[in-house]
């Protein structure tokens, strides 16, 4: 008999079996599912979006009648969603009691689901869950269910948490993502307001680049006339009276230049545009020239200039010379300006330093004895426009920008700049830079200011026995150290009855000797006892004298010396500060290894330039008369027009061997009629180009390129000196000028008013103005010119050609600007006759205007 099996328990077990293994597939589903959570951590609405996502994951694993997410802001909860909403009243205030019981707390340091009993029945049940992640707790969550709808267990718990912390994480992308928009949109708004501040900058940096050009040109314009015209005069047979008040209008007009570059160089450094050269230059000679230049000032008032290089100092360096020479000269003009005794010592010499290979760090000091420097007006010095105080500018004069300029070319040549200095005691002004070391020191650039001057070797004097007798401490110090460098036997003297007792004692053998002496010595009371003792040696032609800078006369050098007059002919004579080179080489004359010196020549001979045909394009009539002045000496024949249309016009009929082409000008100017005479070269083939040079004020940053970029070929400034002006047209022989056919302007008026001016409200207001106010103007322009009152005529003249630009009466502008020259030249005949052609084109240009 079979026993029977009751098969309902193994049902059970296996429908139970299969109910979880559903579960837990929908568990994996949708903990899948969770991943799609944080792709909308990014979109509108994501917070929202999230929590909607998590609260139906959470409802197919646990039947949830109520939820609730609670987030943290400022450190307090806070109900941001909770399903169903009417509930949300009963669910802050269940919260709350449960967060002033300790519940919530105790649940937010786990890190998994938390159980409590609720309310009621007692079969209400409560999940709590923090919405944590790495960084922190960012709130919780809670869940209310009963237990007899598939009370929760252990694996549900799990599953729980999972969805609950892919939440949090969601939530904390949404909070990063939101901060990284944000601080994406602040980096937006400030590049956008950098831009436009950038934008500011920049226009303000080109008004401010336009406004110097322009006062650039108009100051240089008329000092280039009065530096030139002076240059002629003093070349004239003149009184003494004569010659020195024409030299005090000649410095003044120096030293306005130089505030003018000083001021540009200013302008160039801030805005970044100062470019430094990096050549090969002789460092000695070019710094002994320094101070030679700088001498007579010294001299003039009574003091002594020395300069002190130490032999260590490469003789060519590679740098910029002349922003080199420029600091130099700053520093040594304030050091003689604020001296009234005493002396002012240039030292330089080499710093051990670590630089790259083939560089050196330079020291250079400007001591001085003058009257010092507060300390607490030290660091102020360097800024521009800055003095001590008000009282120095009223005494000493100066604007205060040298020192400024010379700190931030110091700092371009990686050095810097400071002052050691006590009020009443004098002041030293150090500055480092870093050259290069050149690897020539005979080639024809490096030694450019000492061509003459034979090079140095170390053992050029030695056995030559010489007595230095100067009783200035530190130039005597300096040149027994340098004579001593090159094996010569030196005896020194301090005064003059040392020297009288030494020529003495050495009478019968001075021939053995070379005499260096001080002229000042000879200045002193005993010198006419001295001049007994000092015949012989100068008999003997081994004397030389160190005198200062505006000594150059017999008289003035044996002044009280009468006697030796004669002899001084035969004597060395080298100005102080004294130039190393220069000594050596004259100590080897006076010893007969090398030859003597020919007749000095004061300047250099130009070459001797055939006579050249020159259209000189300019708007300025005293420009002109010094350009043709100028010019016309040398035996150049001279075109003048008053503008670039006149000088195409002129070019279409004659043919030039030169143009000399200003840049501003009215009508045309300078680079456009350039840019013209380029295309029609270009368009006729032809292989010879008329040279033209540039003769600007403009001295700005980029000009000189900007004009060799449109067929230019030279580039100077205005105010130039006789000499500069002669030498570039030298350049230039002759030859035979191009065939060139007439340069057609497209531009040049055929019309009383050019048809291509808008006629806009400034216009008809113009030509009103134009209407009622022209025939007075015309009438009074006439009686001015007869009375020759200039200042009235400008103003006039300028008035028309304001009114004739805005209206488009280019030829009515023309005869405008032709009237004033011949107004200005005085040919009041000329001018009257260009006034009647004015008066028939202002009649044309009214009845064009209706």
């Amino acid at each position: 008999m079979t026993k029977e099996i009751n098969s309902d328990p193994y049902q059970n077990r296996i429908a139970h079996l299969e109910e979880e293994v559903r579960w837990h597939s929908l568990a994996l589903d949708v903990v899948s599912s969770m991943v799609r959570i944080h792709g909308r951590a990014g979109s509108e609405g994501g917070v929202s979006s999230i929590l909607h996502a998590t609260r139906e994951a959470l409802r197919q694993l646990i039947f949830f009648h109520t939820t609730a997410f609670f987030m943290e802001v400022d450190f307090d909860f806070n109900l941001v969603s909770c399903d169903p909403p009417e509930a949300s009243d009963t669910v802050r205030q269940l919260t709350e009691s449960l967060i002033d019981n300790g519940d919530v707390a105790w649940a937010l340091q786990q890190s998994r689901a938390v159980m409590i009993p609720g309310v009621g029945d007692g079969k209400e049940r409560i999940l709590l869950h923090a919405l944590a992640t790495h960084n922190g707790v960012n709130g919780f969550f809670i869940g209310f269910h009963r237990e007899d709808n598939l009370p929760p267990n252990s694996m549900r718990l799990e599953v729980v948490s999972i969805i609950l912390h892919n939440c949090a994480y969601a939530l904390e992308s949404v909070e990063q993502t939101q901060t990284l928009s944000q601080q994406v949109e602040t980096l937006q708004r400030a590049e956008a307001n950098l831009k436009h501040a950038k934008e500011v900058a920049e226009e303000a940096s080109r008004a401010k680049s336009e406004f110097l050009a322009n006062m650039s040109h108009e100051i240089r314009t008329p000092m280039n006339a009065i530096i030139g015209m002076s240059n002629l005069v003093l070349e004239s047979q003149l009184t003494a009276k004569q010659r020195q008040l024409l030299t005090i209008v000649q410095q003044s007009a120096d030293g306005l230049l130089d505030l003018l570059n000083s001021i540009l160089d200013l302008s160039k450094i801030e805005a970044g545009r100062l470019e430094l050269e990096n050549i090969p230059f002789d460092s000695v000679g070019r710094i002994e020239q320094v101070c030679d230049n700088l001498a007579l000032r010294a001299h003039q008032k009574g003091i002594e200039l020395f300069c002190h290089i130490t032999e260590r100092v490469p003789q060519t360096l590679v740098g910029d010379p002349l922003r080199t020479t420029q600091i130099l000269v700053n520093l040594i003009n304030n050091a003689i300006k604020f001296t009234s005794n005493g002396e002012v010592v240039l030292r330089v010499e080499m710093l051990e330093e670590e630089v790259p290979a083939g560089q050196v760090m330079m020291h250079f000091s400007v001591q001085d004895s003058g009257i010092g420097i507060p300390p607490d007006k030290v660091d102020a010095i360097f800024e521009s426009f800055t003095q001590v105080d008000g009282s120095t500018t009223r005494k000493y004069g100066g604007t205060g920008l040298g020192l400024t300029i010379s700190k931030h070319l110091v700092e371009m040549m990686q050095g810097r700049i400071w002052v050691d200095s006590q009020v009443g005691k004098g002041s030293t002004f150090h500055f480092s830079a870093l050259f290069g070391i050149g690897k020539d020191r005979n080639s024809g650039q490096a030694v450019g200011e000492r061509r003459s001057d034979a090079p140095i070797h170390p053992t050029d004097l030695r056995g030559v026995h010489i007595l230095l007798a100067d009783s200035m401490t530190t130039q005597r110090i300096l040149l027994a150290e340098a004579l001593r460098h090159w094996q010569a036997t030196v005896e020194t003297v301090t005064d003059t009855p040392a020297l009288t007792s030494w020529l003495t004692e050495h009478a019968t053998r001075l021939e053995e000797h070379l005499l260096i002496i001080n002229h000042v010595l000879l200045e002193d009371a005993e010198g006419p006892a001295l001049a007994g003792v000092l015949a012989p040696a100068l008999q003997k032609k081994r004397c030389i004298l160190l005198t200062a800078s505006h000594q150059t006369s017999d008289s003035q050098l044996a002044e009280g010396l009468e006697p030796l007059i004669p002899l001084l002919q035969e004597v060395a004579v080298l100005n102080r500060p004294v130039k190393r080179f220069r000594m050596l080489r004259t100590i080897n004359q006076l010893l007969g290894r090398t030859p003597a010196d020919g007749p000095v020549v004061a300047k250099a001979d130009r070459p001797r330039v055939p006579a050249l045909r020159i259209l000189l394009v300019e708007d300025t009539p005293y420009n002109q008369l010094l350009a043709t002045e100028l010019l016309g000496k040398e035996g150049h024949h001279i075109t003048v027009v008053n503008n670039g249309r006149e000088a195409l016009d002129k070019l279409a009929k004659q043919s030039f061997d030169l143009v000399l082409m200003d840049l501003q000008m009215p009508v045309m100017g300078g680079y456009e009629a350039a840019a013209k005479i380029r295309q029609a070269d270009a368009a006729s083939g032809i292989d010879s180009q008329i040279p033209i040079i540039a003769v600007t004020a403009h001295a700005l940053t980029g000009e000189r390129e900007r004009c060799l970029g449109i067929g230019m070929n030279e580039y100077m400034t205005k105010p130039y000196k006789p000499e500069a002006l002669l030498n570039m047209v030298s350049r230039f022989s002759v030859r035979k000028p191009p065939v060139r056919p007439p340069i057609i302007d497209k531009n040049k008026p055929s019309e009383v008013l050019l048809p291509d001016v808008e006629r806009n409200e400034a216009w008809q207001h113009t030509r009103k103005q134009f209407l009622e106010e022209i025939a007075p103007l015309l009438q009074e322009l006439r009686r001015v010119i007869l009375q020759k009152q200039q200042n009235r005529l400008d103003a006039i003249v300028q008035r028309m050609k304001e009114m004739a630009v805005a209206l488009g009466a280019d030829r009515l502008k023309l005869k405008i600007v032709r009237l004033a020259i011949a107004a200005r030249k005085d040919d009041n005949s000329k001018a009257l006759d260009i006034l009647t052609e004015t008066i028939e084109e202002v009649r044309l240009v009214v009845e064009a205007l209706g």
